[in-house]
């Protein structure tokens, strides 16, 4: 198992309750190559987690939501920048 060397996580929540954390490296490559590579990812219709000894493929259907921290540097189509949350 490799060892967590920085704060980079990705939470996913389940439609079913369940949350998974995972830690993961960076992600390499210019601002350009990282933009498509989220785009690509956000367009199929599946998650693909590469484990040191297997790969995880998960469905779109089954996530309600996923956290990603600290988010890549990169342009990612339709979303918004928040500047901070609070309650009216």
């Amino acid at each position: 198992m490799s060892e967590v060397t920085d704060a980079r996580y990705l939470r996913i929540h389940f439609n079913d309750g369940e949350t998974r954390s995972y830690a993961y490296e960076a992600l390499g490559g210019d601002n350009a190559t990282l933009a498509s590579r989220v785009n690509n990812m956000l367009a199929s219709s599946h998650f693909i987690l590469t484990h040191e000894d297997r790969l995880e493929i998960i469905p779109f259907a089954s996530i309600k939501s996923v956290e990603i921290a600290p988010p890549p540097d990169v342009n990612v189509s339709h979303s918004i920048k928040i500047l901070h949350n609070f309650k009216l």
